[in-house]
């Protein structure tokens, strides 16, 4: 048997692509030696080891392989190039290709019938690309078969969707669940999280040592909410859409990593400082991270393209990339160009 590559995005959400991608490959009789597990990202990182750009590894994994590949699933992330589209389209010809993103940056991606980008479900709820992954590769009875596979799939989508901070800000599971990710890291989930989602039997997902992980990432998590809450800075982003100049009022922060804190910050904006058009919290390994209020003026991954390095990616409210190319401290004042900071009073 030949074998299958699965293309997943590196956060929590990709990894339940990958999850719902290794349990169809081996439905199909793949063994877990034949599949090509492919972690990728939207965005060149120049002081990362790894190669992670979506693209480039498309080159390096399946470009010169594709007599020994039968079956190509992305999931969470798309390409970034036309170029890359029109590839795959190709392969999709004389092999199984599918696309399942839910990144409003990738719509772009529908006018190919192997590919599926949406955003909310037939009901207006948001989806996660783990969500729309599942439903694609996996049936209905095969999930309500495995409940704790139904309770990781059903975790994700809330979080990674944001419906959790939405409409039910005490579902603490789908941020226990994202937290532990970054502290376990995929080895550690491989090992401990994935072989119960292949029980019949419902399980507790999290041991005594997974306990003992969170109480210390929520204690963390805390200080570094309230440590950046308490330091921002404010001013204005002039965001330019053609000849027009759009004034937006931006809180900036800075921790030292990205999508929770900055998910948990907006919770606190929207509620206390209502006046900002979208947060920006820029981590200490160089990454962005941008949300918005309720009613966004421009959406933030427009946002993004003009002010990071031009190749992140995201949803209308909640978007992430990296600071440009060279130090940190060459990137925030690059992005700060049109930003006029003021200390908050």
């Amino acid at each position: 048997m030949n074998k299958i590559a699965i293309i997943y995005h590196t956060d929590l959400d990709g990894y339940g692509v990958k999850v719902a991608g290794r349990i169809y490959a081996n439905q199909k009789g793949y063994e877990d030696k034949d599949i090509i597990f492919i972690k990728a990202d939207y965005y060149k990182n120049a002081n990362s080891k790894k190669k992670l750009f979506i693209d480039d590894l498309i080159d390096d994994h399946i470009k010169g392989h594709e007599s020994e590949i039968d079956e190509i699933i992305l999931g969470d992330i798309s390409v970034k190039s036309e170029e890359k589209a029109e590839y795959l389209n190709e392969l999709s010809k004389t092999k199984k290709v599918i696309l399942r993103d839910h990144h409003d940056t990738a719509i772009w991606m529908n006018k190919y019938e192997w590919a599926k980008v949406r955003e909310t479900d037939d009901e207006g709820i948001a989806r996660s690309g783990t969500y729309w992954t599942a439903k694609e590769l996996l049936s209905d009875e095969y999930i309500e078969k495995h409940p704790n596979l139904k309770k990781f799939i059903y975790l994700t989508d809330k979080f990674d969707a944001w419906t959790w901070a939405k409409s039910n800000p005490k579902l603490d599971e789908a941020v226990d669940l994202a937290l532990l990710f970054s502290a376990m890291n995929e080895e550690g989930f491989d090992a401990d999280i994935y072989p119960k989602l292949l029980l019949e039997e419902e399980v507790e997902l999290f041991d005594e040592k997974m306990k003992f992980y969170l109480k210390i990432k929520n204690s963390d998590l805390k200080r570094q909410m309230w440590a950046a809450y308490f330091s921002l800075k404010s001013g204005v982003y002039t965001y330019k859409d053609g000849d027009k100049e759009i004034p937006l009022k931006v809180a900036v922060v800075s921790t030292e990593n990205g999508s929770i804190i900055a998910e948990k910050l907006r919770e606190l904006f929207v509620k206390f400082n209502k006046q900002f058009d979208f947060i920006l919290n820029f981590g200490l390994n160089g990454g962005l991270a941008l949300r918005c209020g309720d009613n966004p003026k421009v959406p933030v991954n427009k946002i993004l393209m003009q002010m990071g390095d031009g190749s992140g990616g995201g949803h209308i409210c909640s978007a992430g990339g990296k600071l440009p190319e060279g130090s940190i401290e060459k990137g925030i004042e690059a992005i700060f160009e049109n930003l006029h900071i003021n200390q908050l009073k």
